[in-house]
């Protein structure tokens, strides 16, 4: 029975909408490093910060879109787990840069941010739980595929 996956897809299509802000930001970024660069400023700070908005940009679009896939395919929850983590990352290191060459680190803006992509993370692990069947060997611990094969040999090597 396949289980559906609604938190998932709205998370997902979260991250999509997330990820088409990053791109307006990254263009409106872009911009005004264009500006500046003309008036003679100096602009190299922005530049980093231009290129990390675009960054965040492809990774939000990347885990929407890889998120919607998993929805269908579970197996993929993996691929989608490393494009949420990369976002908590490029998140905080946003915030780091800021602190450093800004006004500080503003941590409403921190725990605000992280909100999309800690619900995201939450959302693939509810579906691992659900969608993925879980055996266990005599211990209790989880065993997948190659632990079940594994105990078997192992069984018959002892009778």
């Amino acid at each position: 029975m396949k289980q559906k996956s609604t938190f998932l897809k709205v998370m997902s299509i979260l991250m999509i909408i997330g990820g088409g802000f990053e791109v307006v930001a990254a263009l409106m970024s872009l911009a005004a490093v264009g500006v500046l660069a003309l008036a003679g400023a100096s602009a190299g700070p922005l530049y980093a910060a231009a290129a990390l908005v675009a960054a965040a940009a492809v990774v939000y679009l990347t885990a929407g879109i890889q998120g919607l896939k998993a929805c269908k395919a579970p197996e993929k929850r993996k691929k989608c787990m490393i494009w949420g983590v990369l976002a908590i990352v490029l998140l905080v290191t946003g915030n780091v840069i800021q602190g450093i060459w800004g006004d500080g680190v503003a941590v409403e803006s921190l725990l605000s941010g992280l909100v999309l992509p800690v619900l995201y993370l939450a959302a693939l692990m509810k579906q691992g739980r659900n969608g993925m069947p879980q055996t266990q060997d005599a211990c209790g611990r989880g065993a997948g595929p190659q632990d079940t094969e594994r105990n078997k040999s192992h069984e018959e090597t002892n009778t």
